[in-house]
């Protein structure tokens, strides 16, 4: 906007000292606003309304220094028109190195300091871009930059205040390690008056008492870890009358894996029940780090038992590779909490919980062995009853006979543990399930041939499921690989009814609720962009026809870029396995192949472009119907390949697509030029609000749609785009 409104402080002549002024204004602003936002109590898990004006603050806060960086770059393209093939492609080149280097910069820095190191680089492009004695300054502020790096680690001048609301310094940590996606906490855990903590216990047996550690995922989630010397199990024999243990004592005596391991529980149990070798796995090695070295005395080394093995790998993947091999495999209480308050959508929890997950899990089994799932239970019943219907779904694409006899449930209070295998129970086995419920004084949920609660009877016995999911109060609906949504089980058409709900889990229907307010906030920022400059400054079209049109093709390019980037990275976190690395190889991927594409464009004769345009566009056409019709497909087929080919796959999937995408966007640029310094700022600003629309868009569409639809609105969106810029081509070549 001020690139817009005050062109002359934007000049080429004078471009040294505003990009070193605003680059300096960068660094200051994003550290302060880091500063303080780090000092904000907010605990995520209350209502919006409740905690909408801190909400508000923070994001406010966050946006500063992007407005800053944004001066920098809106400004150059303003000021540089005829160089934007050039000055475009290295913005998205650096973009996408930005995006690898994330990794080794939460892995090694952490978030905190990583905010310093983003600070310095401000400074750094300050100093590059200055001149003579305007050097001083930046040089100045890099440098105390690097001092407080080093001594934040031990001083906190830039630290995290606050964790749910409650102050980190009143918290014993014992281990407290970042990497690049997510923050790992060691801390004592004393549930109530320091009983034995755990899920759902038997009511007929009474629990001892015992310290217990606590390992903090994220400030939000946590997995228990107990106190055990490595060999006698006698003190934790507790964990044997826990609801999550039932399917340890059906079938738990031979070899298991147990995905989510976290702090090592449902190890222990399987431990107990005699198995002869459990694998544990779990997706984040800083779990195994902190149980193999601060907590290693005191969790008896469980991850160096001989009896067990740790993987540090994405379970559904891990399962996949190893068909046919286990006896058992457990999912109990998996969940980032955090991570689905905040409406976030590529996770990795959610493709743990697809109908095609259920299939990987299935086929993992031996002959008669069994899948076991432990999720919370509520009246009317959600999540439970959703894990039946991705069975049900699951067993008719693996044609599994009888599937409605090879279902058992128990619950207790909020609780639910599900068992499923891919032949019927037998009769001996149904009659060990129900004395183990009548000793442990759990309820009978569902049972083949007994008489069972109606929700869970009536999904298994319905010839029309779909009827009954759309009848349902709440979305049970088989969650796919397209639609990865199970925690979401609010219906959209359904989202002002969340703070009329007053049991279960609440935060994951407030992600909805957040999620559309964040759409509505996105979308009326981009239209005070639209409308702003023209109330503050008259907007005197040269060619009223043309720079509209201009307008609108920043527009949609903008919200298909963001749109299919958004699909194909949750897509390839399943071929990848690595939610955090998928992430960042697909946006790097994308980001510099259009850089490339952009690089590539300024270097085409201007006798060409026309004709090669029209190319460009078919071929994104081509690209995209490619990913809607096959794509799914051909990561289907590659999820078990080694991890090298599956990166040669994904490179050869997004960047011939990347590359082509990178085009439209300096092609516009080119023709904003025409009309002066204030068209191209205006057009750049478009082009990134309705990139941060698409955003929140992306996941609306494809929590009602499924991914391919957010693809195929994307594709429509290059389509439109096409047009413009054809109509736009077609005028100036008549003038």
């Amino acid at each position: 906007l001020p690139v817009h409104l005050y062109p002359n402080k934007f000049k080429k002549e004078s471009i040294d000292r505003w990009t070193t002024k605003w680059c300096l204004f960068f660094g200051v602003s994003l550290l302060i606003s880091l500063w303080i936002v780090f000092r904000i109590p907010v605990n995520a898990y209350l209502p919006p309304n409740q905690i909408g004006a801190k909400l508000t603050l923070i994001y406010f806060l966050s946006t500063v220094p992007f407005y800053f960086a944004g001066l920098v770059f809106s400004g150059l393209f303003a000021a540089l028109p005829n160089h934007i093939g050039k000055l475009y492609s290295w913005d998205l080149i650096g973009a996408g190195l930005g995006a690898l280097s994330i990794i080794l910069l939460m892995n090694f820095a952490g978030g905190e300091n990583g905010g310093l190191v983003i600070a310095f680089g401000a400074f750094a492009a300050a100093y590059i871009f200055a001149v003579d004695r305007n050097k001083i300054l930046p040089g100045i502020l890099a440098l105390v930059t690097i001092v407080l790096l080093l001594t934040n680690p031990t001083v906190g001048w830039l630290k995290i205040q606050y964790t749910k609301g409650q102050a980190l310094a009143d918290l014993d940590i014992r281990y407290n390690r970042w990497n690049s996606f997510s923050r790992i906490m060691a801390i004592p855990f004393k549930p109530g008056s320091d009983a034995a903590y755990t899920w759902c216990p038997s009511p007929n047996y009474p629990l001892p008492v015992m310290p217990h550690m606590s390992i903090m995922i994220d400030d939000g989630a946590s997995t228990p870890v107990l106190p055990f010397d490595g060999k006698n199990l006698k003190p934790i024999e507790y964990l044997k009358y826990d609801l999550t243990a039932l399917s340890h004592r059906l079938n738990g005596d031979g070899k298991s894996l147990v995905i989510g391991c976290g702090g090592g529980r449902d190890v222990l149990t399987g431990l107990m029940t005699g198995a002869k070798h459990i694998d544990a796995v779990d997706i984040n090695p800083l779990i195994f780090e902190s149980m193999n070295t601060v907590l290693a005395d005191f969790n008896g080394n469980l991850y160096r038992h001989p009896k067990v093995k740790a993987h540090a790998a994405e379970g559904r993947a891990f399962a996949r590779r190893h068909s046919g091999e286990y006896d058992l495999v457990q999912i109990a209480m998996i969940d980032t909490w955090a991570a689905t308050t905040a409406g976030a959508y590529a996770l990795s929890e959610n493709t743990l919980y697809t109908v095609e997950a259920f299939e990987d899990y299935l086929n993992a089994l031996k002959p008669g062995g069994i899948l076991s799932f432990t999720r919370f239970y509520f009246y009317p019943p959600r999540q439970a009853l959703r894990l039946v219907s991705l069975f049900l779904e699951a067993a008719e694409q693996m044609e599994i006979e009888d599937a409605e006899d090879c279902i058992l449930v128990a619950k207790y209070e909020s609780l639910a543990t599900l068992i499923f295998k891919r032949e019927p129970f037998s009769e001996i086995e149904i009659s060990l399930f129900k004395e183990d419920l009548r000793k442990l004084g759990f309820d009978a949920v569902y049972i083949p041939g007994e008489k069972n609660d109606p929700f869970f009877q009536q999904l298994v016995s319905v010839k029309d499921k779909n009827v009954y999911y759309e009848k349902y109060p709440f979305n049970i609906t088989p969650s796919t690989d397209d639609k990865p949504f199970f925690f979401n089980m609010l219906k959209m058409k359904d989202f002002l009814r969340v703070f009329d709900l007053r049991d279960g889990q609440m935060f994951n229907y407030y992600a909805t609720y957040t999620l559309i307010i964040l759409l509505i906030i996105s979308v009326t920022a981009t239209i005070l962009v639209f409308v702003l400059p023209m109330l503050l400054r008259g907007i005197h079209f040269t060619n009223p026809a043309n720079q509209t049109g201009l307008l609108f093709y920043f527009i949609v390019i903008g919200l298909g870029y963001l749109l299919i980037e958004i699909a194909l990275l949750q897509r390839f976190v399943l071929l990848l396995e690595h939610p955090a690395y998928a992430a960042s190889a697909i946006v790097a991927g994308m980001l510099v192949s259009s850089g490339l594409g952009s690089m590539f464009w300024g270097r085409v004769s201007a006798e060409s472009r026309t004709k090669l345009l029209r190319t460009i566009f078919t071929l994104i056409s081509i690209g995209l119907l490619f990913h809607m019709l096959f794509g799914s497909h051909v990561i289907h087929a590659a999820i078990s390949l080694p991890i090298w080919i599956k990166v040669l796959i994904a490179a050869t999937l997004v960047l011939p697509l990347g590359f082509v995408m990178g085009i439209p966007l300096p092609v516009g640029i080119m023709h904003a030029g025409k009309y002066g310094p204030e068209s191209v700022a205006w057009c750049w600003a478009l082009n990134g609000a309705a990139s941060v629309v698409a955003s929140s868009l992306a996941v609306v569409i494809a929590m009602t749609a499924g991914f391919k639809v957010v693809i195929a609105v994307g594709l429509i969106c290059y389509f439109i785009a096409f047009l413009l810029m054809s109509i736009i081509e077609e005028t100036v070549h008549q003038a």
